[in-house]
């Protein structure tokens, strides 16, 4: 399997993020060491139903999904500690309800929200896999997001030669994580001055990521997957409708994939 620069892309911004949090926390740390731990969840979730952030076009999705499959990776670098888990709640013909809660919790914040996806598994070529979105806290209501524009796909020059880089990694026979023994290929990134590796197992989920190192300080890694998920928002049997009756479902429709 070649790794591909988006899924690499996707995994640097993770660790970004956490670098970044873990950046602020460090500058803006009080010296008072008794102030309350700060939820940001709130305004995580106003950022999206604002239209300030937006959710994906594309989701990775393994072949044959079934409901109740989940794959959660964890990290405690930087003393922060997050959680990133994936699952699949719904099946409905060709269309899944996939949703992904991410955990953060230091010293001074912690955050805990729930992103959910109307995924097209068998979308036409060209089109976006993600159909619909929405946010919200765990065990709560789904709110309707808005959705970036997937960028436009020029047609192939069949005549020019791709120059697209392709990394097949190097093979692995012995990872042990969550209890299984992977074996898979290891991709190695040289990033700003720092290396990045990542692995990504046979017969996994999601992305199949199962761990990522990013220099000496930054592991995420395999916590637990099963088969037995339940859904982690309130949804009903016509889950797919879910937002039409706050008059969101509309408006992020009309605005689904405008720049902000």
């Amino acid at each position: 399997m070649v790794f591909t620069m988006r899924a690499f892309a996707s995994v640097m911004c993770l660790v970004l993020v956490v670098v970044g949090h873990a950046s602020v926390v460090a500058q803006d740390a009080p010296d008072d060491p008794d102030l309350p731990q700060v939820d940001t969840t709130d305004t995580t979730i106003k950022s999206y139903t604002d239209g300030k952030s937006l959710a994906p076009y594309a989701v990775a999705i393994h072949e044959d999904p079934k409901p109740g499959q989940y794959w959660e990776v964890g990290s405690d670098s930087f003393d922060i500690k997050t959680t990133n888990r994936w699952q699949v709640s719904r099946i409905d013909g060709d269309v899944a309800l996939l949703e992904q809660r991410v955990s953060m919790s230091a010293e001074m914040f912690k955050s805990d929200y729930v992103l959910g996806y109307r995924v097209d598994l068998k979308p036409e070529r060209g089109a976006p896999s993600v159909t619909k979105a929405w946010i919200g806290k765990p065990g709560g209501k789904p709110q309707v997001i808005q959705i970036a524009k997937m960028p436009a796909v020029a047609a192939p020059d069949t005549e020019a030669e791709d120059d697209t880089p392709n990394d097949e990694g190097q093979p692995f026979e012995a990872l042990e994580l969550a209890g299984t023994t992977w074996k898979g290929r290891l991709y190695t990134h040289e990033f700003d001055d720092m290396t990045t590796k990542i692995w990504v197992v046979e017969n996994g989920w999601f992305d199949r990521i199962a761990k990522t190192t990013a220099g000496d300080e930054f592991e995420q890694k395999l916590q637990s997957f099963g088969y037995d998920a339940e859904p982690l928002m309130l949804w009903t049997e016509t889950w797919q409708e879910a937002g039409a009756d706050d008059g969101a479902e509309k408006e992020a429709t009309e605005k689904t994939g405008e720049e902000t």
